[in-house]
């Protein structure tokens, strides 16, 4: 049986996963903190929690921490973002140390 080990950056790093088993999926926590920046969602990213990642972060990676940081406001990570909505992010340097990037 073979163990699946997910990369830091991943979702489901705390997901356990064999070669034929997935567990139930584990969130991984991201406390609020006050370095966080509060913005409204652009019109640019509406739909693309992939593109504000990679605009905030210089990552795709980084998509589902929007949804993990604001459980109030996005609970589909994809569908929930929409031109208008406000939420909270993580500094760049905040999320690679909670992460371990």
């Amino acid at each position: 049986m073979t163990t699946v080990i997910y990369r830091k950056t991943s979702p489901y790093a705390n997901t356990q996963q064999t070669s034929w088993f997935l567990s139930n999926f584990t969130y991984r926590s991201i406390l609020r903190d006050p370095s966080d920046i509060l913005v409204t969602l652009d019109a640019k990213y509406q739909l693309r929690p992939d593109l504000l990642s990679y605009d905030l972060y210089s990552t795709t990676d980084y998509w589902w921490t929007f949804m993990i940081l604001n459980p109030d406001v996005i609970i589909d990570p994809i569908y929930d973002m929409k031109v208008g909505i406000l939420f909270y992010i993580p500094t760049k340097n905040r999320l690679l140390n909670i992460l371990g990037g």
